[in-house]
């Protein structure tokens, strides 16, 4: 053998060749693409009441836009932001705010615009660590039963003179 460093190189490259080899990429057409996700449908709402900012989905939806109807909407940000979207935005609609009321981590909101009316009940969204819950209630006060909110009639004590002897 005239250079016994060739054969010395020649293991060395077999094993270099060996190095960094991976399992082969399959095919791109065998590839599944991610399917995009829906993006979520918004709840039919009055013209006149706005859809706060990061909507997330509607929980449930009944009723009609024009008459009454009533709306479960999931949001991301936190209750007192969408309460400050909901109160500062309504007003410019003719929406005025009737009734604020606060129990525990849930609200109360009625709003009124002449004879309608809207309640927004807002708390922590229910199962998730940060978002909120917020129920949206409209309607006519017209089609309220309001007999059905009135105290029983008490019995009206007599009229001085009525039923005394002389």
């Amino acid at each position: 053998m005239k250079n016994p460093l060739i054969l010395c190189w020649i293991p060395c490259l077999l094993l270099l060749a060996g190095c960094g080899r991976r399992e082969p990429v399959p095919p791109a057409e065998n590839v599944l693409p991610q399917a995009e996700p829906a993006p979520a449908q918004a709840p039919d709402l009055p013209e006149d009441i706005p859809l706060c900012p990061d909507f997330l989905s509607t929980l449930d939806s009944s009723g009609d836009t024009l008459r009454s109807g009533s709306a479960g909407i999931l949001f991301g940000k936190n209750v007192p932001a969408v309460l400050e979207f909901y109160t500062f935005q309504l007003p410019g609609n003719g929406w005025v705010l009737k009734e604020y009321v606060k129990e525990g981590a849930a609200y109360q909101l009625q709003f009124q615009q002449g004879s309608r009316f809207l309640r927004l009940h807002a708390g922590p969204a229910q199962g998730r660590d940060s978002g909120s819950e917020l129920r949206l209630e409209w309607g006519s006060m017209e089609e309220v039963d309001t007999d059905a909110y009135a105290p029983e009639d008490e019995e009206e004590p007599a009229a001085e003179g009525e039923g005394e002897s002389p």
